[in-house]
């Protein structure tokens, strides 16, 4: 296999990495193989960083050059986005290595570590209306972003417990009218709704696993996402009883 990408990127890498034409070679070669077996086939950038120990930001610059797309150092997100962004599968951001950071009048800025990924693009364009401006940035650095935005997101899903107000430290007997998941509404008994939330949650993050465990002074629900445990959500100790019943009896 020749170098697809074209002799312009590998006279790049070589010059800003200090990479052999037989080392990007070599990776390339592994994606190639990787692809015909079927199996998850990692960006070129996170190879290089893997096998020849690259710094990931001047992976980035190179890839800069040669797209022509600008480079950025960091992520800041206003929050008012941050909560829209939730609204989209935060799974899907991850698999698709993009991340929408600010929104703007006539586009949107995306920052993304690889310029030939376009799988995701539609997804962020039909959400905020507009069309998607691509930024490229270190993939280290937007994995970090991503999981802190996952981390975040514990912190709004407070909001699950703030919205039911006290009826939910109130209603601890579910004994009256257990429901079926698919059949419940919103006038369903407050524990049903915040078990419902957090299953739809889990769903929409492609979570493998739920974890309920019980602190000295609350519970930690807990998503496991591509092998990895992030807390979604602290509800209080008392709901202990009521959201076991309710796990048991769906």
């Amino acid at each position: 296999m020749t170098i697809s990408t074209g002799t312009l990127l590998g006279e790049i890498l070589e010059q800003r990495c200090g990479l052999t034409a037989e080392q990007i070679q070599s990776a390339l070669d592994r994606q190639q193989a990787q692809r015909e077996a079927g199996e998850d086939v990692p960006r070129l950038g996170e190879l290089l960083v893997r096998e020849f120990d690259v710094d990931a930001r001047l992976i980035a610059e190179a890839l800069g050059i040669q797209s022509g797309l600008p480079v950025i150092e960091e992520i800041e997100i206003e929050d008012e986005l941050q909560r829209e962004i939730r609204q989209l599968s935060l799974s899907a951001l991850r698999d698709a290595g993009l991340l929408p950071f600010a929104l703007n009048d006539d586009h949107i800025d995306v920052a993304t570590s690889d310029p030939f990924a376009n799988e995701g693009i539609e997804m962020i364009e039909v959400k905020f209306g507009r069309p998607a401006r691509m930024h490229l940035i270190a993939e280290p650095l937007l994995r970090d972003r991503l999981n802190r935005l996952f981390q975040e997101a514990e912190n709004s899903a407070e909001e699950v417990i703030h919205e039911m107000g006290d009826e939910l430290l109130e209603d601890g007997d579910l004994s009256n009218a257990p429901m079926d998941l698919l059949e419940s509404t919103d006038e369903d008994a407050p524990i049903i709704r915040l078990v419902n939330r957090i299953l739809f949650q889990a769903v929409r993050d492609r979570a493998s696993d739920i974890h309920i465990e019980p602190m000295e002074e609350e519970l930690v629900v807990r998503f496991r996402i591509d092998g990895i445990l992030y807390p979604v959500l602290r509800p209080p100790r008392q709901l202990q009883a009521a959201v076991t019943s309710r796990v048991k009896i769906m």
